[in-house]
């Protein structure tokens, strides 16, 4: 992976692929020349990751690492005009006790073969 670049620009959160799966906010900076960055956070899928709502709408600088080929940019942190830096948190995925699947069941059609 490259090294970490700093861009900045205006981030924005509109509503992408509305009626589709993948519905939802979509955090996209546009950088001073006017070059779009798809931003998303590791572990988390783009689509309406709230992280970066607050920011809808302001110029502010984002860190990462810049994937040149999907247009994307993994962020690391965001740095607003006030000089304040903000850290997206680690995901956390809830753990808890495991559950046991009931076996699929066969249908009469597979047990008849399985006994010829």
């Amino acid at each position: 992976m490259k090294d970490m670049i700093t861009i900045h620009g205006i981030l924005e959160c509109p509503l992408l692929d509305a009626g589709s799966k993948s519905e939802g906010r979509k955090a996209i900076l546009t950088d001073d020349d006017g070059k779009k960055y798809k931003l998303y956070r590791a572990g988390i899928l783009p689509a309406g990751d709230p992280f970066f709502i607050p920011y809808d709408g302001m110029h502010v600088k984002i860190r990462g690492n810049e994937e040149e080929e999907t247009g994307s940019f993994l962020v690391t942190s965001i740095l607003l005009d006030d000089g304040t830096e903000i850290f997206p948190q680690p995901v956390e995925f809830p753990t808890g006790v495991p559950i046991e699947l009931p076996s699929p069941r066969k249908s009469k059609k597979q047990l008849k073969k399985k006994n010829k």
